[in-house]
């Protein structure tokens, strides 16, 4: 007796039925996207915390901090050119031996950006090549980090010393500033976002990194008080 070849029945016809298209799947995974960044967004609207005010006015950073003493001076344009900051000043203070120190400070009061007119990219903008930097601690108050960064331009090298700084938190990149955003995120209110930024030329006889180094001392002991 011979046996019939049972055979199966096909199934191609039910996988268009059974599963979702990719047009679909491709439109869900958009929704999704779309609600998580709607979520992200009210998450941070609710969890940003309301920006106070200075305690002080940042024009009555004084003018001496030991034997640094400070005049007026005017931004280079180049450099700080729409700085679009709610508070600033631009000094010139010069220790017992004549040596300068070039001083800007800003305050932002609702700057979405954490390292508005970073160092590294307004002097190169103006023409200045970009050499060695480094992230150090303060003497005095070693948790304050503070961003060390030389340039030249013409034969000539200037290094700069500079931080962010929220309330007595100081920062000097990007990376680093995110992580002092995150943890602001659900508090009533913060301070506002201070840069200090400090210039000092290669003169003979002179050590910029350490004249900079002990002037911002104490210039952040001020700040910090904001």
């Amino acid at each position: 007796m011979s046996k019939k070849r049972k055979h199966k029945k096909s199934d191609r016809g039910s996988s268009s039925t059974t599963l979702p298209s990719i047009g679909r799947r491709i439109a869900w995974a958009m929704a999704l996207v779309v609600v998580t960044q709607g979520l992200i967004l009210a998450a941070q609207q609710t969890l940003k915390p309301e920006v106070r005010e200075l305690r002080i006015p940042l024009a009555e950073m004084p003018q001496t901090f030991g034997e640094w003493r400070g005049e007026p001076a005017e931004l280079d344009s180049q450099i700080f050119d729409k700085l679009e900051a709610d508070q600033a000043i631009s000094r010139a203070y010069t220790n017992s031996d004549g040596r300068p120190i070039g001083f800007h400070s800003a305050v932002w009061f609702n700057e979405p950006d954490w390292t508005p007119h970073t160092p590294t990219v307004c002097y190169p903008a103006s023409g200045w090549s970009m050499r060695e930097g480094r992230t150090v601690t303060l003497e005095r108050n070693p948790d304050a980090r503070v961003r060390i960064q030389k340039f030249t331009r013409r034969g000539i090298t200037v290094t700069t010393l500079y931080w962010y700084q929220i309330g007595d938190i100081t920062y000097g990149t990007r990376d680093e500033a995110l992580p002092v955003q995150l943890n602001l995120w659900g508090q009533e209110t913060r301070p506002p976002l201070i840069k200090v930024l400090m210039q000092a030329t290669h003169e003979r006889g002179a050590n910029p990194e350490a004249e900079l180094l002990e002037l911002a001392d104490q210039v952040y002991a001020w700040t910090s008080e904001l």
